[in-house]
């Protein structure tokens, strides 16, 4: 940053577009609910059951009010 900031030319580190390089399990769905995402709340009673991932944003949302 300082060399940019001083206006030299410099080679930057940046994230490459191939993907290929990503291993792990980026993306894999669990294979039980016990190895799944939680979502923990301080309203008591603010969830019953399972909760679908296009729901989460809803959820915070009306967790915090501004629905």
């Amino acid at each position: 940053m300082a060399r940019k900031k001083l206006g030299m030319r410099y080679r930057m580190a940046v994230v490459p577009l191939d993907p290929s390089p990503i291993r792990g399990s980026h993306g894999r769905r669990p294979t039980s609910d016990d190895e799944g995402p939680l979502v923990l709340v301080s309203t008591p009673r603010a969830v019953s059951g399972r909760v679908a991932a296009t729901e989460v944003k809803s959820l915070l949302l009306r967790l915090a009010g501004l629905s």
